[in-house]
């Protein structure tokens, strides 16, 4: 199972603090899957989708936040005061399944998924005040992996966005990457370019 491959390649962090837990999350995900009960609460799982961030402060965050939220894929973990959870990002949708909740049970609201079925469609979500910098921490790694691309691969990236764009401009304009890259540009200003390669060799 992916859940034993994680846990056998070490990567629980934080949540080895709770191994009750996390075998009784385990336990419940794995029977609810094949049928053997009808929902895995009390671990259950809340999801978020993501879109391009509005009224937001840009204050402390990474200038990659609009193009984490809306393209990058991450699998990591979150444990503190009790409280844990599996946290699985798949592009514009990001799902927790809850490994214990302790006293934050009540501050997710709208953001629960139901065995029973339902549908999307609420304008506010409610969730821990963790979150936001868990979604600032990826932007933050997004931007730090950019900018430690060597020289000849960030000229390789440049050559393939021209070249897509010269095939295609209207394509690249209406792709989700340009409107994440766009969000930024509004939000973040100069600071969500590239920095020149070199300084003799400045973006066009």
């Amino acid at each position: 199972m992916p859940w034993l491959s994680f846990d056998e390649e070490g990567h629980l962090g934080h949540l080895n603090e709770i191994p009750a837990d996390v075998e009784a999350a385990e336990r419940a995900w794995r029977d609810f899957l094949l049928d053997g009960r009808a929902t895995p609460a009390p671990h259950v799982v809340h999801a978020l989708p993501m879109d391009v961030p509005t009224n937001l402060n840009p204050e402390g965050r990474s200038p990659h936040f609009a193009r984490f939220l809306l393209r990058v894929p991450t699998v990591g973990t979150r444990c503190r005061d009790g409280a844990g959870y599996v946290v699985v990002k798949m592009g514009r949708l990001i799902v927790f399944g809850t490994v214990a909740s302790a006293n934050e049970r009540r501050e997710w609201k709208a953001t629960q998924l139901h065995s029973e079925g339902g549908s999307w469609g609420v304008e506010e979500y409610h969730v821990p005040g963790w979150v936001e910098g868990y979604l600032n921490l990826g932007a933050q790694k997004l931007q730090k992996f950019g900018e430690e691309l060597s020289l000849r691969q960030k000229r390789q990236t440049n050559e393939k966005t021209w070249e897509a764009t010269d095939d295609d401009v209207e394509a690249v304009a209406s792709s989700d990457i340009f409107r994440a890259f766009e969000a930024d540009l509004k939000l973040f200003g100069k600071s969500a370019f590239q920095k020149p390669l070199s300084d003799e060799d400045p973006p066009e």
